[in-house]
């Protein structure tokens, strides 16, 4: 038994498809068009990518934003309730000298 051949065509049915493709002309056209048709449906999936990371850093831009107006409104408020908090204790150190003030006055 003889092992089958790889590749069982004749060689006057290959010639005859090489010609069906026409001269090597276009057979380079052919090439370049697949070539073409390759690299535009990279660029296509490189700009669907491109787009969904844009809306990503929208969506982040955003919540940094969020983040960073609630930190600057917490920043105000604590230094309002520091002011707050030393004017009631420059109010108290003030009737505490009023009162040793007094207090010596009528000691006397």
């Amino acid at each position: 038994m003889t092992p089958p051949m790889a590749d069982s065509t004749p060689p006057s049915l290959l010639v005859s498809e090489l010609q069906s493709f026409g001269s090597p002309r276009k057979l380079t056209s052919l090439l370049d068009s697949c070539n073409e048709l390759a690299r535009l449906e990279e660029m296509k999936r490189l700009q669907t990518e491109c787009d969904s990371l844009r809306g990503h850093i929208t969506v982040l831009g955003d919540k940094y934003n969020t983040l960073a107006l609630r930190h600057i409104q917490y920043k105000a408020k604590r230094k309002f309730q520091l002011e707050e908090l030393r004017g009631r204790l420059d109010a108290g150190e003030s009737l505490e000298l009023s009162h040793v003030r007094c207090g010596g006055i009528l000691d006397r």
